[in-house]
């Protein structure tokens, strides 16, 4: 049977891919960054116009409400003469 080795030596090879590796984590993370920090500022855009969506409809609901309550106004009216 033969028993584990363990070779104190380090090869160039093993000290340079690991380097490359750990480079390659750093340029993905900072990928990874970005995206998010666009994706954030997209968000703020979509809240942004959902607020004037939101107060364009409020006013144009007030709106259709007033016609709606002239209309009722003048159909009471023409039902009282009658």
């Amino acid at each position: 049977m033969e028993h584990w080795h363990l070779d104190r030596k380090v090869s160039i090879t093993h000290i340079i891919s690991t380097i490359m590796v750990i480079a390659s984590l750093f340029v993905w993370g900072g990928g990874i960054e970005r995206r998010i920090d666009l994706n954030a500022k997209d968000i703020e855009q979509v809240r942004e116009i959902q607020t004037r969506n939101w107060e364009s409809n409020k006013e144009a609901w007030k709106e259709l409400k007033s016609s709606i309550d002239k209309m009722n106004s003048k159909l009471d009216r023409l039902i009282e003469r009658q």
